[in-house]
């Protein structure tokens, strides 16, 4: 006799789907078996969801709060559950800060702090009725005090996303949801130097995190060439 009930498929949430490493983590999470939902500004771009699967591709502006909320609604709905939520989307522009437009320090600002602030407090009643929740936070060295660079923007991006991220840890370690935060050195989708992390090897710490038992917490990763300028 066929059971009746079937076994919740593992859902994973991904900002900034449509960036190389973003294309990634979705191809480990398919893999792992999640059922994903990938988030970007630019849909079309994502071809690493197949089409006709579960998985699916939503259109989201993280800057436009109102459409922030509204996702978090959608995908919070009729007791839906979410096991993973990764934060990869973050602005970038190259550059001294005194030559980065208003406009664009605080769209920047907006998306990627803002926006992915009200993103998580949208989605904590979906990760909160999942079994083992955990948020994922993709920050950089940059960000960490690991190294330098002189794109001011983008160090103040990243070091907003690991600081909200290690007071989060303490704010929903009650409701039983984990958060790491993972900082990357520099990529193999930045200028390809003699020094850069393959970027497969973000599917092999995704792998570490999602494994460790539920009483396990992962705080923070830190991946840097082994030839690394500080």
């Amino acid at each position: 006799m066929r059971n009746a009930s079937r076994k919740r498929p593992r859902v994973m949430v991904v900002t900034g789907a449509t960036s190389p490493l973003g294309k990634v983590i979705i191809r480990w999470g398919i893999g792992a078996g999640f059922e994903v939902v990938a988030l970007s500004r630019r849909t079309a771009r994502l071809s690493t969801v197949p089409t006709g699967s579960r998985h699916r591709v939503e259109r989201l502006d993280l800057a436009d709060i109102d459409a922030v909320e509204a996702v978090a609604r959608r995908l919070c709905r009729r007791g839906a559950s979410i096991d993973l939520l990764v934060n990869n989307a973050c602005g970038w522009f190259p550059g001294s800060i005194l030559r980065t437009p208003s406009q664009t320090i605080a769209a920047q600002v907006t998306a990627s702090i803002t926006g992915t602030l009200v993103l998580i407090r949208g989605l904590a009643p979906a990760l909160r009725r999942a079994k083992r929740p955990i948020i994922v936070n993709i920050c950089s060295t940059v960000g960490s005090g690991y190294r330098f660079t002189p794109n001011t923007l983008y160090v103040v991006l990243k070091g907003a996303l690991d600081a909200f991220g290690r007071s989060l840890r303490n704010d929903l370690r009650k409701h039983g949801i984990r958060v790491t935060n993972i900082h990357f050195g520099r990529l193999a989708d930045s200028p390809r130097t003699s020094k850069h992390i393959p970027l497969n090897d973000a599917a092999h710490v995704m792998t570490l995190v999602s494994a460790v038992s539920a009483g396990t917490s992962v705080d923070m990763l830190v991946l840097t060439p082994v030839e690394y300028e500080y």
